[in-house]
């Protein structure tokens, strides 16, 4: 298949520039040595090459190696437990001397590539024993990067077959009991599944008055950031809860109070109207898709996407519990930063690359 320049989605790759802009004026404000920033635009570099190669590189050929490159991210998540970096608890990262790596990142979009070619091309999603194997490709790794530990991660990985189950057709009965069976379960979570830290996190979304100078402290002073920012903000570099260094990680997870303090209720909201209109464009790029894996393909980047909004918004407002998720295209992180990017590639390969149904298409593409 040809591509089709004038399909480029415009109302992707806007938003999403915009948002790269506000992260690197977010991150150079809580960064007054610049080192910080000086990495981020070398990231920003080796993620537009990413951006570039999943642009360009005809996605169907990425289908075919949607199962290795799979099996690739469990060898690496595998190779973590064994020889990974230790930070803050966690064992999370392989050292490749030039970078610090987390394979549990870009399992996200492997996760995607694999769970969209099977649904594609499965014939049993009419029947129950069909929901079976999208579910197993996400919750093998999720249970591995759930040992790392890093549970705001593996919990990422469960929407995406739902969705593209539900896109791709799959009984909606079947899903009605798939929920019904993981809200029985959801007990069995806090018991076995986290550990008291992750509990506490909890705790202090509910009780945050009892937990303010423990594990309620990013958020309360999140929330002091939102609320010192008001409509306008107090204006770039200017943040009292991030210069006078309240606001812990003010660069990657709690970004977005950065902004609400500097720029304000105008600047939060520029944010997420941005995400908004990007969320919306993505939608019509996997509507106006003929090909079912490049469909799916774009929809559960998209839930990728809109997991690590929700989340990371959520938390920095208090509606959610604290993780470690970035704030796609505006949190600093090398393997986040690229892995966003190479996912932007691929929604725009996709767009570039409409599957022809008519015979009239085929011969223009031939």
């Amino acid at each position: 298949m040809k591509l089709r320049l004038s399909r480029f989605p415009w109302a992707v790759v806007v938003p999403a520039l915009l948002l790269i802009g506000i992260g690197l004026l977010g991150i150079s404000s809580s960064d007054p040595h610049g080192g910080l920033t000086r990495d981020q635009l070398k990231w920003l570099g080796i993620g537009s090459v990413g951006f570039l190669f999943t642009a360009l590189f005809p996605y169907r050929l990425l289908e075919r190696l949607s199962y290795p490159l799979y099996a690739l991210h469990i060898v690496l998540i595998l190779a973590v437990a064994v020889g990974g970096v230790v930070r803050n608890h966690s064992k999370r990262w392989l050292d490749l001397q030039f970078m610090m790596f987390q394979p549990s990142l870009t399992m996200k979009l492997a996760l995607v590539m694999a769970v969209a070619s099977c649904i594609a091309c499965s014939r049993k999603l009419k029947r129950p024993q069909g929901l079976m194997l999208p579910l197993v490709l996400a919750g093998f790794p999720a249970a591995l990067v759930k040992l790392q530990p890093d549970l705001g991660t593996a919990l990422t990985y469960l929407p995406v077959p739902l969705v593209l189950l539900f896109a791709g057709g799959a009984r909606k009965r079947h899903l009605a009991g798939l929920f019904a069976i993981a809200l029985a379960c959801a007990p069995l979570l806090w018991f076995f599944a986290m550990d008291n830290y992750q509990q506490d996190r909890v705790k202090a979304l509910l009780f945050p008055d009892d937990m303010r100078q423990t594990t309620a402290y990013q958020t309360t002073h999140a929330l002091y950031a939102f609320a010192g920012g008001g409509l306008k903000g107090l204006g770039y570099g200017e943040g009292a809860q991030t210069h006078l260094g309240w606001l812990p990680e003010p660069h990657t997870d709690f970004i977005f109070a950065v902004i609400g303090e500097e720029w304000g209720l105008w600047g939060a909201g520029l944010v997420l109207l941005l995400f908004g209109l990007m969320l919306l464009a993505l939608l019509e790029v996997a509507a106006n898709t003929r090909d079912p894996f490049g469909r799916l393909l774009v929809l559960g980047i998209g839930t990728v996407l809109a997991v690590h909004i929700v989340q990371n918004c959520g938390m920095n407002l208090g509606l959610l519990p604290v993780t470690g998720l970035t704030l796609p295209f505006v949190s600093y992180g090398g393997s986040s930063l690229v892995n966003m990017l190479a996912g932007l590639g691929l929604i725009v390969n996709v767009a570039l690359r409409p599957m022809p149904v008519f015979a009239s298409d085929i011969s223009q593409d031939q």
